[in-house]
Parts: C-alpha cells; sequence; structure tokens
C-alpha cells in the first residue's frame, strides 16, 4: 500500500492545480485549433467527428489528471501529470525525495 503523501507536498501540489489543469487545457486547446486550420477545407462533419475524438480521448487525460483530487491519490495523479507531460522537472523538485522517488520506481519500472 502506498503511504499518503507529505502535507508538504500536498499543499505544494494544490498549489501548482491550477497552473498545471491551465496548461493542460491550453495544449488541448492549441492541439485542437492546429486540426481546426488544417481541416478548415475539408468535410466539416469528419472534422467535427475528429475534433470530438480529439476532446474526449483528452477528457479521459485531465480526468486522470485532475479528478478525485483527494490526498490519498495525490501521488498518482502526480504520476499521471508526468506522464501527460503536464508537470515541469522544475516542478516535479518542489517534491520530496519519497514523492520523486516513488514517480522514478514506477515510470522506470
Amino acid at each position: 500500500m502506498i503511504d499518503k503523501i507529505k502535507e508538504s507536498d500536498w499543499k505544494y501540489l494544490k498549489k501548482l492545480k491550477p497552473m498545471l489543469l491551465e496548461r493542460a487545457c491550453a495544449q488541448i486547446n492549441k492541439e485542437a485549433g492546429t486540426m481546426l486550420e488544417k481541416g478548415a477545407n475539408h468535410d466539416q462533419h469528419e472534422l467535427y467527428i475528429r475534433m470530438y475524438k480529439h476532446y474526449d480521448k483528452k477528457d479521459d487525460m485531465i480526468g486522470e489528471c485532475f479528478n478525485d483530487y483527494r490526498r490519498s491519490q495525490a501521488k498518482f495523479r502526480i504520476l499521471n501529470l508526468v506522464r501527460h507531460g503536464i508537470i515541469s522537472d522544475d516542478e516535479l523538485q518542489g517534491f520530496s525525495d519519497d514523492t520523486k522517488d516513488f514517480v522514478k520506481s514506477v515510470m522506470e519500472g
């Protein structure tokens, strides 16, 4: 069983959350904008379906990173933020060695 995250890590994660969510959404919307630009002269129904699938897939990613935001789930949220490239290496360094070691062990595992 994974220990709960340290209080200092939990506070740090809660502080980062709004910025990380904004970053993730900005990236998703940028990708969607590129899709719209490239598809401007194509079948609009097909473009609509591609956009829907894009947002549906990315909604799953947002859920993995930001839903069920409880201290008991925090290490998993951090792990998903790393997996999806939302949190930077510098931001990750702000966590305790325990949390960084957990992320590292799972990522290398």
